[in-house]
């Protein structure tokens, strides 16, 4: 339910209020077979599907290590109103115009944050110098868990450790990626401000920048397998008591926590033969520390009509400039790295808000040039993207030969080659207007079939770079 309206005049113009409530419930369930979910309430044996079928886990961990998809269910709702104001601050022709946006919400969770207060405050500046607006915004805002993070199941996936305590490497073991009912929302405050210029004396150019910088705490992380290891370790041998180690971390065979008495060693040859083999290392879902981002965006356009130059059709260039320079992650664990910067991690294998330190995402500059022309009956469109070079591991990382390098420490590693090539992409499309209800069109991305370069991983990073090669699209379009 939203109510807009201007209901007075105040003496720079109109005051805009919008007010309104809402109510909104989320709920998802799946239900797996037995090969995957196990001998469980909502998956029990059959005829079909008896527990005497030895691909069948009469335990309800599931049969399978990938792809072992659990039963599940989860729900909640939330209660939101919210208040908005546009209030003319000031109309003048020497100082310009001024508008104030206030704007205010406060939702209640059945999950979490029983009650969460959010607020913006914006400015923007019609200067009296023609052309340029300046605009400022200042907000607190909040992420509630999804259903998937608060509710998810435990899902498994082949996976390995170095045991510290035993030191073998690739020990293999299942990790299961599962929910947190306990999560709480992510608070964030953000901060942004801009200048756009529109001069009169170049028609159809347009050209903005701004700067964003956002803060958040209790980001919605989950540690790595290795990191889980780690600390288990770390604080078995400071003979401090952790949480590391407990089962529902660190799954054991025999259910007794991996120590040194008990170092949960490797199996031979199948998995649970060894009395405290570890089993599986859970990573879960939690609330962390501090996340810090900042940087700034650059777009800029020009379109004009050729027809001065007796050309039918109009031309369109336009430019998108992104650049990352500061990407902070503080998990606020003790034995963990701390104060993270992943602006250029690039190795992929991960998302680059995660601890896991496998694989990241964040280009510190990505740029993108199109050009298009069009007239009555075809047109062309060639599109450059440009993605920064970047490194294998994140900024904390000493980078040193061979030799030269001082000891590792969790807080620093060491590594003796840390470059990613910068990549430059080409597309291009064309259209054909065979009627004036029917077009066809093709389009060619990665014209020049460029390979995502070598980020150090073993798979290339998918999330940001084609894997794909060149690419075909040709489809028709119909319009009345």
């Amino acid at each position: 339910m939203v109510l807009t309206g201007s209901p007075i005049e105040l003496w720079a113009g109109p005051l805009d209020v919008a007010t309104g409530y809402e109510y909104r419930e989320e709920y998802y369930t799946q239900r797996a077979d037995p090969y995957s979910a196990g001998i469980t309430a909502s998956t029990p044996a059959t005829v079909n599907e008896p527990c005497t079928d030895p691909f069948i886990d009469c335990t309800g961990l599931g049969a399978w290590n990938a792809g072992n998809y659990q039963n599940g269910r989860g729900v909640y709702h939330v209660n939101e109103a919210f208040l908005e104001l546009g209030i003319p601050i000031l109309d003048d022709d020497f100082f310009g115009k001024i508008d104030l946006q206030l704007a205010g919400r406060h939702a209640i969770y059945s999950q979490a944050d029983k009650g969460a207060n959010t607020w913006k405050v914006g400015v923007a500046w019609q200067t009296p110098i023609p052309g340029i607006r300046v605009r400022a915004l200042q907000s607190r805002d909040i992420r509630a868990p999804n259903l998937s993070e608060l509710f998810s199941p435990a899902q498994g996936l082949n996976g390995s450790i170095n045991n510290l305590f035993t030191g073998q490497v690739n020990q293999q073991v299942r990790q299961l990626n599962e929910g947190n009912p306990n999560l709480q929302s992510e608070k964030a405050q953000t901060t942004e401000v801009g200048i756009v210029w529109q001069p009169d004396f170049i028609p159809g150019f347009q050209a903005s920048v701004d700067y964003y910088r956002i803060g958040v705490r209790g980001v919605i992380q989950a540690l790595g397998l290795q990191q889980v290891e780690q600390l288990c370790y770390d604080n078995t041998v400071a003979g401090t008591a952790t949480i590391f180690c407990n089962q529902d971390v660190i799954t054991t065979a025999n259910g007794v926590n991996q120590s040194f008495a008990a170092p949960g060693g490797p199996s031979a040859p199948f998995a649970g033969t060894v009395p405290n083999q570890i089993t599986a290392v859970h990573s879960k879902a939690f609330n962390a520390a501090s996340l810090v981002v900042e940087g700034f965006d650059i777009e800029a356009s020009y379109q004009f009509d050729l027809e001065d130059y007796d050309i039918p059709g109009r031309f369109v260039v336009r430019s998108l400039a992104g650049n990352i320079s500061k990407f902070i992650s503080d998990s606020g664990i003790p034995g963990t790295q701390r104060n993270v910067e992943l602006a250029g991690f690039v190795a992929g294998g991960g998302n680059s808000q995660t601890y896991n330190q496998s694989g990241g995402n964040t280009l510190t500059w990505k740029l993108q040039q199109t050009q298009s022309y069009q007239n009555d009956v075809w047109g062309i469109t060639l599109t450059e993207r440009w993605y920064s070079g970047g490194r294998f591991t994140n900024k904390n990382t000493i980078v040193c030969a061979p030799g030269t390098c001082p000891a590792p420490t969790v807080q620093s590693p060491t590594i003796n080659f840390n470059k990613v090539s910068s990549i430059l992409y080409l597309d291009v499309g064309l259209n054909w207007n065979v009627s004036e209800q029917t077009q066809l069109y093709t389009k060619i991305d990665n014209l020049t079939n460029i390979r995502p370069p070598d980020t150090g991983a073993q798979n290339p990073n998918n999330t940001l770079y084609d894997v794909i090669g060149r690419m075909y699209r040709v489809g028709v379009r119909f319009s009345n």
